[in-house]
């Protein structure tokens, strides 16, 4: 079981474009230590980003850093980034950093409502 979150950030306006986003996917720790895999493919094509793209990675891995300070402890968790939302001029590390932690809150909030909530029974 998992769950995804996805977060895109689009500002529109002359001189101050912004354009990142990103999707997480959680699950239970599969092995004895939880695995951080974060892939560096473009949203909507899933083709990869280029080197230009490569501080994807370490302010992806910052939002997961903060998001952990913030919510607490990770351990128990596999998570994957990917499908960055990317564009050379526009893109930057704050928008990628909070595009990755909304998405982060999203998966989880996505696992709590869903793995968390009992059903009610059809009667």
């Amino acid at each position: 079981m998992h769950a995804i979150g996805s977060s895109y950030l689009i500002r529109q306006s002359p001189g101050g474009e912004q354009f990142a986003g990103a999707s997480v996917r959680i699950r239970r720790r599969q092995a004895d230590v939880a695995a951080r895999e974060i892939s560096l493919t473009q949203y909507r094509t899933g083709d990869p980003i280029d080197d230009e793209g490569a501080f994807l990675r370490e302010y992806a891995t910052k939002a997961i850093e903060r998001y952990e300070i913030d919510h607490g402890d990770l351990s128990e968790w596999d998570i994957s980034v990917y499908d960055f939302a990317y564009h050379p001029v526009d893109t930057s590390p704050r928008t990628t950093c909070i595009a990755v932690y909304n998405a982060l809150v999203s998966a989880f909030s996505a696992w709590a409502i869903t793995f968390s909530t009992p059903t009610k029974s059809r009667g």
